[in-house]
């Protein structure tokens, strides 16, 4: 049946976009921590919870293709049984729209850093240019 070969293949490109995430964000957060002069404490504990998270997904992702693979191999196409699957797909799919939602406020918090980053680098800039001077002998 068409419409379970397309609920697999929607839950493997789930579990697939959920591990390019999640390595995305480990490899920010490892560059952020590194890098940037203002690091927010509850970043790490944000992050930590998103990977647990998506880790649940990802896990009900696999059993419900184990499911649909049943489902397929025994040809018990009754519509209880779909109803329940379209039904779990459904629930899963909307965990993982709550999962990006807290995604785009770590992202939020990064490109935050990035503007308290950008601000104090250009502080330096000016105080470098404008800052104490060889004049201020003068008012001495």
């Amino acid at each position: 049946m068409t419409q379970i070969k397309r609920l697999k293949t929607q839950a493997a490109d789930a579990i697939e976009g959920i591990d390019s995430l999640m390595k995305s964000l480990r490899v920010s957060q490892q560059m952020y921590q590194d890098s940037s002069t203002i690091y927010p404490p509850n970043l790490d504990r944000m992050i930590d919870e998103v990977g647990r998270d998506f880790s649940c997904l990802t896990r009900r992702w696999r059993l419900l293709i184990t499911r649909l693979d049943d489902i397929e191999k025994q040809g018990d196409y009754n519509a209880d049984i779909m109803a329940r699957a379209i039904g779990d797909f459904r629930d899963i799919r909307m965990l993982y729209i709550q999962g990006l939602a807290k995604v785009d406020e770590i992202l939020f918090e990064f490109q935050a850093i990035d503007d308290v980053d950008r601000a104090l680098f250009q502080e330096s800039d000016f105080l470098e240019d404008f800052g104490p001077s060889d004049d201020e002998e003068l008012y001495e």
